[in-house]
């Protein structure tokens, strides 16, 4: 097992770390390494594993930093990731980390309706987006709004969001979704933080601010439980 992670990693042509039972393929910087290893939102993560959800979903996934953490949990997880570098990463850590059972990847960006997109890659793998800012490349990826996996759930415990400044329009396609949803956890920045919240408080959920850094902050939304939804708990979480 160790000559095939060793080799996965040539292949992919990343560096291979471990945290404690998890391993991970990760970009060979040490942004990367701090941030597979979660270091850099422990308020975060705190809220967000003790929620327990059994079934979640992630925008932004990312390569799986939580991913991985929450099927390790027992959660059924879907996970949005629109850089098919990060994507290929992300599928790898599902392998690696035996939780292929749990996890259902897709590889588009989360958007207000179905288009294409240029999405800005940057020298950090976690920092890159539709937000120009400071890219060093940009490609065309392919865009849905999220709603198109509604028919796969009749509940949803947990919506993280996190995609660099395009969270106005990932919750702008998941109308359907956040109605089935107990909490989102959101990351905001300053210019789209009050449309966020607006869109969040339309869909009955309140909110309670968790974290912050320069310039950006994370919300929890939590939502009043639905007896019809709490009943599909256990068939959603196989």
């Amino acid at each position: 097992m160790r000559r095939e992670r060793r080799k996965t990693a040539e292949k992919l042509k990343r560096l291979l770390i471990r945290d404690g039972k998890l391993y991970f393929y990760v970009y060979p910087s040490f942004r990367d390494v701090y941030v597979a290893k979660l270091l850099h939102e422990k308020p975060i993560t705190k809220v967000v594993f003790g929620l327990n959800p059994s079934v979640a979903l992630e925008v932004g996934a990312h390569i799986g930093t939580y991913v991985i953490r929450l099927a390790r949990r027992n959660c059924r997880v879907i996970a949005v990731e629109a850089d098919r570098r990060n994507y290929a990463l992300l599928k790898a850590n599902v392998k690696i980390n035996d939780v292929e059972d749990k996890v259902e990847a897709y590889n588009f960006a989360a958007f207000s309706k179905r288009t294409e997109l240029e999405f800005y890659l940057r020298s950090s793998s976690s920092v890159s987006g539709l937000d120009p800012g400071e890219c060093t490349e940009k490609r065309l990826v392919a865009a849905y709004p999220l709603d198109i996996l509604s028919s796969q759930l009749t509940r949803l415990d947990l919506m993280l969001v996190d995609v660099e400044g395009g969270e106005v329009q990932v919750l702008k396609g998941a109308n359907k979704l956040l109605e089935k949803t107990r909490y989102v956890v959101v990351e905001v920045f300053d210019r789209n933080k009050d449309d966020v919240l607006r869109i969040l408080r339309g869909h009955k959920f309140k909110l309670n601010k968790i974290g912050e850094g320069l310039g950006f902050r994370y919300f929890l939304g939590e939502r009043g439980r639905d007896r019809e939804l709490a009943k599909h708990s256990a068939r959603d979480r196989k």
